[in-house]
């Protein structure tokens, strides 16, 4: 593991940058990449007075918050030691550098909060990705609040709270003890509660209902409805289920053009296939759109400004065969993380999907710039978006009145902490040492 040590000697002078990070995300590209830009953005710009060089160390919350330890009256100055690793208290800090995952485990997320809390209110130091952005990015449904307030498109979503009783409480193990690690936002039980997923898809479609379809579309028309089911606190595309249900205007609705509920056939049906357990008890029901040429984009903010973007291009199975059942798929290559080196590990370029630099737009800065960060909190500096182009219904050109297609962006995730491009992908200039440099000018103000 990559650690500078803090100083044991006593010493209260504020000479420490702390990276916080979870133990399973310590030796993760993430966080060693951004130590050794730091390191070297530091080498670069040696204090001509010769004061002493600021250590950088990486700071474990699992082992920071492990006690016991005094909160009542604790020292000034407190160094805890766990197997003779010294882990120093935030009275040594000049600084702390949130690299704590948005989708963390719940009671991660408490625990860093708490961390990010004192060290503002107590300890008075920087913070960087501070706990106002960090606690709306940790729950996906803010990010669609976000992009409404920011007027920016996204796929329709539906938040719901999974129901107490729904909950595995007797066991205990439903989050610690998940085998795999992509999966830990997932509960390895399921519920039972049809109702809930009946009544989102009902609220999915009817948002979907385009003006006019009542006029051209007879009441009877059966319209298929591809959605997903995603976890409020998952990360790298875990836990998501794709599926699609037969709908059917109701013919004694006649007069509402929005009122449509799903078949008997559909409840049903809906009745035999619960939806997972999440973690936090959050699930989101989000239209299913296929990205355009099967590309998503992903574009870095630093600052206030867009740092760099890639797209990547997924495989996208086909849409499912018109069906009287509930049908589910999943794709894990399409939904995982479009971060560079995929789940925080340095991967070989053939085992991710196919990335490569994109050249951001202009309107795409417009609106990443001027509409979606004047939005966000203060203490958001850094982070990522990701969008995909969605084809709009037919539109007629008004000169040669031939039916056109037009496409749009729409915004699905927003990302504190999102691995930036590596060296081989050959990003010019290098968005780790741009990254460092501003983490340097923030804590040295």
């Amino acid at each position: 593991m990559m650690r500078n040590e803090a100083p044991s000697d006593g010493n209260t002078n504020k000479d420490t940058l702390a990276i916080l990070t979870l133990r399973k995300h310590q030796d993760g590209i993430w966080i060693h990449r951004l130590v050794e830009a730091l390191q070297k953005q530091q080498q670069q710009k040696k204090d001509p007075d010769g004061l002493p060089e600021i250590l950088i160390q990486v700071v474990v919350l699992e082992d920071f918050l492990q006690g016991p330890f005094c909160v009542s009256s604790p020292p000034p100055e407190i160094i805890i030691d766990k197997d003779h690793l010294q882990v120093t208290a935030g009275t040594h800090w000049m600084g702390l550098v949130n690299r704590v995952s948005d989708a963390a485990e719940p009671w991660q997320v408490k625990a860093c909060m708490a961390v990010m809390q004192i060290a503002r209110l107590v300890w008075k130091i920087p913070i960087w990705n501070g706990p106002d952005a960090y606690s709306l990015c940790t729950h996906k449904w803010c990010h669609h609040v976000l992009f409404a307030q920011a007027n920016l498109d996204s796929p329709h979503t539906v938040a719901a709270l999974q129901t107490s009783s729904c909950a595995n409480d007797d066991d205990g193990d439903t989050i610690n003890e998940a085998k795999d690690d992509q999966l830990k936002a997932i509960s390895s039980s399921r519920h039972d509660n049809p109702q809930l997923e009946v009544n989102a898809v009902n609220m999915l479609y009817q948002l979907s209902i385009e003006p006019g379809d009542q006029e051209t579309k007879p009441a009877t028309t059966p319209a298929m409805l591809n959605y997903l089911i995603k976890p409020n606190a998952g990360g790298f595309g875990a836990g998501i289920e794709r599926r699609q249900v037969k709908m059917m205007d109701e013919q004694n609705h006649a007069g509402d053009p929005r009122n449509h509920t799903p078949t008997s056939s559909t409840i049903a049906t809906v009745q035999e296939r619960p939806i997972p357990n999440y973690s936090d008890r959050f699930v989101l029901f989000q239209n299913y759109v296929q990205p355009k040429d099967g590309k998503i984009f992903r574009v870095w903010f630093l600052m206030g400004k867009v740092q760099c973007a890639v797209e990547r291009t997924v495989e996208i199975p086909p849409l499912l065969e018109a069906s009287t059942t509930t049908t589910t798929t999943t794709s894990t290559e399409e939904f995982t993380s479009g971060c560079v080196g995929g789940v925080c590990q340095r991967q070989p370029k053939n085992a991710r999907p196919m990335i490569q630099p994109w050249s951001v737009p202009e309107d795409v800065r417009r609106e990443m710039e001027e509409q979606l960060l004047p939005v966000l909190p203060p203490d958001a500096h850094c982070g990522s978006v990701e969008f995909l182009l969605a084809e709009e219904p037919s539109k007629s050109e008004e000169t040669t009145n031939k039916l056109v297609t037009t496409y749009k962006r729409l915004y699905f995730d927003l990302n504190l902490l999102s691995t930036l491009p590596v060296e081989e992908d050959q990003q010019t200039p290098d968005p780790w040492l741009q990254l460092a440099s501003a983490i340097w000018t923030f804590v040295r103000q």
